[in-house]
């Protein structure tokens, strides 16, 4: 979370456990939605249906406390910036399911809610504002 490992390719995302090696990978980018629909509609046609939801067990404020002591000593190392804390300490409050119990059973919807309500609230800062646009404009990570 703290790091923000960004992956350059699909190799290097099933290096980093982000891809499994039966993760279909499609090389051109102009062909990315085209292989995607043709792989819903298949999912479809062989009767896909969901899993069953069933409750999260997350790490709540246990979880976050030890997030939030490795950020301050990245922090105070210089390994990361304000802002780079900021991000992923209110990441890791998505993640742990907020202000829960450790160990508490959440439902997925809960864990959606704050990841939409910390997205907004990212989007309202000049500094993440700035990342996505370097982002966009170069295809890598800016730090400030």
């Amino acid at each position: 979370v703290a790091m923000a490992a960004v992956s350059m390719s699909a190799a290097q995302a099933q290096g980093n456990g982000f891809l499994g090696l039966a993760d279909r990978i499609v090389f051109n980018r102009d062909n990315l939605i085209g292989e995607a629909k043709k792989e819903v509609l298949k999912m479809v046609d062989d009767g896909y249906v969901p899993p069953a939801r069933k409750p999260l067990i997350v790490m709540g404020n246990g979880g976050q406390g030890m997030v939030n002591a490795e950020l301050y000593n990245m922090l105070n190392g210089k390994f990361m910036s304000e802002h780079d804390a900021f991000l992923a300490k209110r990441i890791a409050f998505v993640m742990s399911g907020g202000d829960v119990k450790t160990g508490s059973e959440i439902d997925e919807d809960v864990i959606l809610k704050l990841e939409r309500d910390a997205f907004v609230d990212f989007c309202k800062e000049d500094l993440t504002v700035a990342r996505i646009d370097h982002m966009l404009k170069t295809g890598k990570p800016l730090r400030n």
